[in-house]
């Protein structure tokens, strides 16, 4: 089910104790306001924790509500539903200010394929799951996304038709 809103969004990122990671609070509430935002931050972050407050006002969202965890199959099924040609994607607690502008450059100048960017170590594993098989004009391989990647909307699609195909159960996704 999904529904559009315009509201205001408050979001601050801060230590959780029950959390290995960034902890993070969200409300969508079209009469938030900035001393709003802050006391619910505060609520939220102990003290000793740095925090961010970002808010964005009047922004359009479209909340999509799953009846099940449907894990990352996720991110494509968003990206499906996108309007614009191109989706962007990173995991919520990489820092991706000093390279979005070039990786979002490498896409414009070859929009079919994914352009992700991830850690050296990430990379070398990376590159043992690559399999090349002339022979049959076979390249695959796998790359990690959570460090940031901007990919086509077509190839989300192409990506979510063989999961269809090719794990036609829940069990195997």
């Amino acid at each position: 089910m999904a529904s559009t809103v315009n509201c205001r969004i408050c979001m601050c990122s801060c230590c959780n104790p029950s959390w290995d990671n960034t902890g993070c609070f969200i409300s969508i509430d079209p009469t938030a306001t900035a001393s709003y935002c802050k006391s619910r931050c505060s609520d939220q972050c102990p003290e000793q924790c740095p925090r961010d407050l970002l808010i964005e006002n009047n922004s359009r969202i479209d909340i999509v509500n799953s009846n099940a965890n449907i894990k990352d199959e996720a991110k494509y099924r968003a990206c499906q539903l996108a309007k614009t040609n191109a989706c962007f994607y990173v995991d919520d607690d990489w820092d991706i200010r000093i390279y979005i502008k070039s990786l979002y450059s490498h896409f414009l100048l070859e929009p079919t394929i994914l352009h992700a960017i991830t850690d050296q170590f990430t990379y070398f594993t990376n590159l043992m799951w690559t399999f090349f098989d002339e022979s049959i004009d076979l390249h695959t391989g796998f790359s990690w996304i959570g460090c940031g990647s901007v990919f086509s909307r077509d190839n989300a699609i192409r990506h979510l038709m063989y999961m269809d195909f090719f794990l036609n159960n829940d069990e195997s996704r």
